[in-house]
């Protein structure tokens, strides 16, 4: 089946935080077609922009004469919407720039060093250091806005609450913390606490999480080609390529790297499947979950612990929802994505509790788990347990292990049963797959026959 790059700006997208706006001239790009949208260009002393460029869409802000592009003005409302609730104002300084404004301030800056003494070399190294050379500054891009609490541009500003609160918090809605200290051999600017530039979710999440300036996030890129983020309830896909991009689906932004590439960012549906598939005990979760049951909860790791809400979860998939006769927990909420699955597997009398608590976010030993795996099974069928740890199984777990494994149900590993052992959630998945057919065979006890959805 033949893909098409679509690369347009998505109504949900301007709602999340993530906007596109075209880069351009040539507007939005429709089936079939490419437009760079400018999101993503590196913009440094070493990779410059045209002196005639002017963003399209520029919006300006109430109150202030500052601008940026649509698509970074949205994200910046909700980011000042996100610190007036935390508390925090800060004034919008200095947006967008144009190449011209840009000139004079570089160069009313070095001449001013060079009426100080310094030769023409020695003040251009210095203005650069804080001042962008013009055709290189993001300001001229509308993606970059300065804050400051009193009108000036302050190294200080880094220890007030608002600068930071803003970077610790900017990464939320699409912007990065540009100029840090640290990273000033790469930028080849000053530290700058208070210059954010807008690049959007994901990528604001990237560099977050790793710590990478903008450079750095780049030339990761071009050295693997492709990283991706989990965000939400979505999987976001950054791929590179030094080639006109095509073939890709559900492209939420196509952009030149400016430095020689394009990246395309595509966005999917978290897959609920990503962590089970090919485990061996993906059969066992697929004959017990839907993907709406799987996709309700958390990513399932299967051989991470389970604890006693996820196992009743799991347990209650093959059981028909309790309606009547629940005992109520004072640990389980009523808006836990568990609470309904704890009163059909306690109802049955598969699970109790303890005083009252449920305790759903204790890990669920085997030995536990054995108990109320047998609890379901009909008759007094025993084996000789033969372990080499047989007497480290607690006396009221002891029949219900002899009774799985007279059934084949719940075996040891290595001549060992590791009672005290935390279940995994891929164990767990077999046992209560496996007892499905004992369910079925038992007039006294309902079976949903199927998974719940």
């Amino acid at each position: 089946m033949k893909r098409y790059l679509i690369c347009f700006p998505l109504i949900a997208m301007l709602l999340s935080g993530f906007p596109l706006s075209s880069f351009a001239a040539s507007g939005q790009a429709s089936s079939g077609a490419l437009s760079d949208s400018g999101l993503l260009w590196l913009v440094n002393f070493d990779h410059s922009i045209p002196s005639d460029y002017t963003p399209s869409g520029l919006r300006g802000f109430s109150g202030t004469q500052q601008q940026l592009r649509s698509d970074a003005a949205v994200a910046m409302d909700q980011l000042l919407s996100a610190m007036k609730s935390a508390g925090y104002t800060a004034r919008l300084q200095s947006g967008y720039r144009s190449y011209a404004t840009q000139n004079y301030l570089f160069t009313t800056r070095l001449k001013k060093r060079q009426a100080q003494g310094m030769s023409y070399d020695e003040a251009h190294r210095a203005t650069r250091l804080y001042t962008a050379v013009p055709g290189t500054s993001e300001h001229q891009l509308g993606l970059a806005m300065d804050f400051s609490t009193n009108g000036t541009l302050s190294e200080s500003f880094s220890q007030t609450p608002v600068g930071q609160w803003l970077s610790a918090n900017s990464w939320r809605y699409g912007y990065i913390l540009r100029y840090r200290p640290d990273k000033q051999s790469l930028t080849q600017i000053g530290s700058e606490p208070w210059h954010f530039r807008y690049v959007g979710i994901p990528h604001a999440q990237i560099m977050y999480e790793r710590g990478w300036c903008f450079e750095e996030y780049i030339a990761h890129l071009k050295e693997t080609g492709f990283l991706s983020i989990s965000v939400g309830e979505d999987v976001y896909e950054i791929h590179r390529t030094a080639e006109v991009p095509s073939g890709y689906s559900n492209v939420v932004d196509c952009s030149r790297d400016n430095a020689g590439g394009w990246i395309v960012t595509v966005c999917r549906p978290k897959d609920p499947w990503s962590e089970i598939r090919g485990h061996w005990s993906e059969p066992a979760f697929r004959s017990l979950l839907t993907d709406a049951a799987i996709a309700s909860i958390e990513t399932i790791e299967p051989d991470q612990p389970i604890s006693r809400g996820q196992f009743a979860f799991l347990y209650a998939s093959i059981l028909e929802p309790a309606q009547e006769n629940a005992p109520a927990f004072s640990d389980v909420s009523a808006d836990s994505p568990y609470a309904q699955a704890i009163r059909t597997v306690a109802a049955a009398g598969f699970m109790r509790g303890s005083g009252g608590s449920f305790s759903p976010q204790r890990t669920i030993s085997r030995q536990e788990a054995a108990v109320s795996i047998a609890a379901a099974i009909p008759g007094q069928d025993l084996a000789y347990l033969t372990y080499s740890d047989t007497s480290s199984i607690a006396g009221w777990a002891f029949q219900s292990v002899q009774k799985l494994s007279f059934h084949g149900i719940m075996q040891g590993s290595g001549n060992a049963f590791r009672p005290k052992d935390p279940l995994t959630w891929g164990q767990a998945a077999v046992l209560i797959h496996q007892l499905t057919p004992f369910l079925q065979q038992d007039s006294g006890v309902t079976s949903a026959g199927r998974p719940r959805s």
